[in-house]
């Protein structure tokens, strides 16, 4: 296993499921008044500007297409009065939506001022709207990219993360984990970021692991950690072992000792896929020589489960838990066979069946909905594993 320090990485070989939960379309968000872009139509991508590169968004929307993040940005209209001030969208305070005669440097100048509004909430008296802050400020970081701007307050943003997820409580911790990668997309790749990641993630680990925490906030904090651990950088040993520790996790949904499976509830079971998608992501940090040699056929690693525990996950009864460990299984034979074609032959037919019934399950007992995004997944991940050629998550 390599020890040596590595840089943040530019891309990532998986891709997650494509289906933007609690978040508008970009149509929507064009023709909704109160939104903080539409002051702000003609602000430059993050990609144009040249701050942030191609991974970060990719990774951005990795985080908000997971159905485990499917609770983002609480409706503003929903706030009480304690924290109006934050509750109200930017665009609208500003009344500013549609105008052509506030100048750019303007506009700029008055979406800084109201984020700075929402960073001073996050230490409100009020849970309610410390979370509505926490909330407002990821909004913000979301649809513009402001580097200089967030680099100042670093300081103030981690620490109010890091009380957030120490005092606070389910959406509050939610929030505060949402917030914390999205704080390492602004900052960037470098010095910045990583110290963030190392003051974050003891923090972020202790509620992952805490059984008495709410399944939202630990599935939050689990895509926190794999997000902010993948962007900042570090020693390899470190991804190692925070990998393990996400394994601890989803191995709830293992098979039990006599091959019948657990009994998961819905909220454990996003937790579950949550955990599983973190470890997928860490798992594109490790080379190609390293996954064949850990996780081959006559392999006894402790470090990283085997294919066959993985596949166990794929008898899960949420459709969650299902389409997370098939697309681990697409990425785990993408990077083996990366290093040599013969990874895995002889257990590969045996897969394959597996995969083959769930590309044509037609149980009545799931729902319409689950069946269709099930047999449309399982079919490209079952074409890639048998003909070795990715065509999935178009």
């Amino acid at each position: 296993m390599p020890k040596g320090k590595r840089k943040g990485k530019t891309g990532a070989s998986q891709k997650p499921r494509m289906e933007v939960i609690g978040l508008t379309s970009d149509e929507d968000s064009l023709n909704d008044n109160v939104s903080i872009i539409s002051g702000f139509s003609e602000t430059k991508s993050v990609i144009e500007e040249g701050g942030v590169s191609q991974v970060f968004l990719t990774l951005l929307v990795m985080t908000y297409s997971n159905p485990v993040a499917s609770l983002v940005l609480t409706d503003s209209s929903q706030l009480t009065s304690d924290s109006q001030h934050l509750a109200i969208p930017l665009a609208t305070k500003l009344n500013i939506s549609g105008s052509d005669e506030i100048d750019e440097q303007t506009q700029e100048e008055i979406f800084e001022e109201k984020l700075k509004e929402a960073i001073d909430g996050i230490s409100e008296k009020s849970a309610q709207g410390r979370t509505s802050a926490l909330e407002s400020v990821a909004k913000a970081f979301i649809k513009k990219c402001v580097p200089d701007f967030v680099t100042d307050r670093r300081a103030t943003l981690t620490d109010g993360i890091e009380r957030s997820l120490k005092k606070g409580r389910g959406l509050e911790q939610a929030a505060a984990a949402q917030l914390a990668p999205l704080l390492c997309v602004q900052l960037g790749a470098g010095d910045y970021a990583e110290e963030v990641c190392r003051e974050l993630t003891p923090v972020l680990s202790l509620v992952a692991n805490d059984a008495a925490a709410s399944p939202l906030a630990r599935a939050k904090c689990c895509w926190a950690l794999g997000l902010c651990s993948f962007l900042a950088g570090g020693e390899m040993a470190d991804v190692v072992q925070l990998m393990h520790s996400l394994e601890n996790i989803f191995s709830s949904s293992y098979l039990k000792g006599n091959g019948t499976v657990p009994l998961v509830t819905a909220d454990q079971a996003l937790l579950h896929a949550a955990a599983l998608s973190a470890w997928s992501l860490l798992l594109t940090l490790m080379s190609p020589g390293d996954i064949y040699i850990l996780m081959s056929d006559d392999s006894d690693s402790v470090f990283v489960p085997q294919l066959a525990q993985l596949s166990e996950l794929l008898d899960s009864a949420h459709l969650d838990v299902r389409l997370a460990a098939g697309e681990s299984m697409a990425l785990v034979y993408e990077l083996g066979r990366g290093h040599n074609d013969d990874f895995h032959q002889e257990s590969t037919p045996q897969l394959a069946d597996k995969l083959r019934q769930l590309a044509t399950d037609s149980h009545k007992y799931r729902a319409k909905k689950d069946r269709k995004q099930q047999r449309s997944s399982f079919r490209d991940i079952l074409h890639y594993v048998e003909v070795r050629n990715i065509t999935f998550y178009n």
